[in-house]
Formats: structure tokens, sequence, C-alpha cells
């Protein structure tokens, strides 16, 4: 059975109470005890890891198919591993901890969420894979003087600098700068800070591989991203 402790209010008074939550006899106001601190945050902490187990994985996969833009080809098929490994860990976690016959609609919930998340990253790597396929086909090689073959990729960074047409800075309404961090993911930024995604491919590649930046401008039926000289930014 529980102890009565004393509990000392702000107004001064003090009564005891064997009870985590108790009011003062004198103000009525509510009294919390440590223990009762302590439980809340075990449940804080239990109800986190029930949600991470139950929509973890699902929401991991998500967040890659939404944002595949902003990963290489690269870096991107950790994250592929890293879901499914968090898959298959919150289903054994979460089979441990939660029988299906005392919990059946959290069990079903989770076993649903982890397979879909498994679904969606076997899909999203297959469309990658695919999409990566296209291009490299799409990329032939050619002789050279001595008879044998360029590489695709030297041919194509070759490409890309050969043909590249800077445009003026007036003719464009929007100026964006590539950033490429540590692990090879490259994001743009407009000249006053702010992130501006969806940016085609192609054009990602001429800004990395030339070393600068892209402005969006207007034609007659359409506006697109063109080539800008960063000697041309003041």
């Amino acid at each position: 059975m529980a102890e009565y402790k004393q509990v000392n209010c702000d107004c001064g008074h003090s009564y005891l109470s064997k009870e985590m939550s108790s009011r003062c006899p004198s103000c009525n106001k509510q009294n919390w005890s440590w223990e009762s601190i302590g439980v809340m945050f075990l449940i804080v902490v239990a109800l986190a890891i029930l949600l991470g187990l139950m929509f973890g994985a699902l929401a991991y996969a998500l967040y890659l198919f939404l944002n595949s833009k902003d990963f290489n080809s690269n870096n991107i098929k950790w994250h592929f591993l890293g879901v499914l490994i968090l898959s298959i860990c919150s289903l054994s976690f979460f089979n441990n901890i939660y029988s299906l016959s005392e919990f059946p609609i959290m069990s079903w919930i989770t076993y649903l969420t982890n397979w879909s998340a498994i679904l969606v990253i076997i899909y999203h790597f297959l469309k990658l894979k695919k999409s990566n396929a296209v291009e490299s086909s799409k990329i032939r090689p050619l002789k050279n003087k001595n008879g044998g073959f360029k590489k695709p990729k030297k041919q194509q960074k070759n490409k890309l600098k050969k043909e590249i047409k800077f445009a003026k800075i007036s003719e464009c309404f929007i100026i964006i700068k590539p950033k490429v961090s540590d692990k090879g993911i490259v994001t743009f930024y407009d000249l006053e800070g702010n992130r501006v995604t969806s940016i085609p491919k192609y054009k990602r590649d001429i800004a990395v591989e030339n070393k600068c930046f892209l402005g969006l401008k207007k034609f007659k039926s359409s506006e697109r991203w063109v080539p800008i000289k960063p000697s041309d930014i003041s």
C-alpha cells in the first residue's frame, strides 16, 4: 500500500496524501508528485515507441518516395535498405510485445503499414532502376580517332560542358544556386536563401557539372531553367 507523503502547496498549506495527484484542501489547487511526472514521461515514451513500430517504416518510405529528387542514385539505395531493416525489426519487436490474439486491431495495422512500406520501396527501387537503364541506353558510345569507344559517362559530361549556352541575368526572373552536401544531395536556393524544388535532373546536372547558376526564363509558351554564369551574379 502507498504511504502518506507530505505535500507542500504553493499557497503555503501542507497536507498529507498518498495519491500521485491531489488537490490542496485550502486553495483547491491540483498538485502533482514526482512519481506522477515519471509515469507521464514513461507513457509518452511508450506511445512514441508504439507509433514508431506501427507507422515509422511507412513514413520513412513515403518520405523517400516523395523526395527522391533530393537524393542521388548511390545513397538512396542505403535508405532503401534502412526502410527494409526498419520494417522487419518493427514487425519482430511488435510481435514480441503485443500478441495478435490480445491486440488484433493494432497488430493488423502494424502488419499492413510495415508490409506497405516494403512494397513501396520495392516499387520505388524497380522504378529507379528502370529509369537509370533508360537514361544509360540513350547514351551511345562514339568511336574516337584510334578506333576505340569513348566511355558513356565521360561523353555525357563533355556534352553538358560543350552544348551549354548561358543566358543573360536580365532574361530571368528567378535565379537559383546549387548546393551539394557531403552525402551528395543536391539542393537549390534562390538569392534570398529560400529553397527551390522540382528542378529537372538534366538541368540539375548542368548546374553541378559546370558550377553555374540556373535562372527561370519565360519563353513564348513555357518557362524553363537556363544556365547563368556565376560571374554575372553580383
